[in-house]
């Protein structure tokens, strides 16, 4: 499948509420384009959603690592996301 296909199902299911199916088709993004800081971020904030908080973790531990200049052209993206990001630091405290 093509990635930008992909991307797109997968936006199309969370925005249907379909959340375990959503994170399905991210992580199959992830595997597709490992290097790709968006499809981690978004397999972040789905997995916060999904309250898999380790996985959350791990993802943006993926977009530290590979997503400096997805983050520093998307600054309102992390501003966005703080809520969840909070949500799942507490849970894994």
């Amino acid at each position: 499948v093509h990635v930008e296909a992909r991307r797109a199902y997968a936006q199309a299911l969370r925005d249907a509420g379909q959340v375990q199916q959503a994170v399905g088709q991210f992580r199959r993004l992830v595997e597709q384009r490992p290097d790709d800081a968006e499809a981690h971020f978004a397999l972040a904030q789905m997995a916060i959603d999904a309250q898999a908080w380790e996985e959350a973790r791990s993802a943006f531990e993926q977009v530290r690592w590979r997503g400096h200049r997805f983050l520093s052209r998307r600054p309102h993206t992390l501003r966005r996301s703080a809520g969840g990001i909070r949500k799942m630091a507490a849970a894994l405290s």
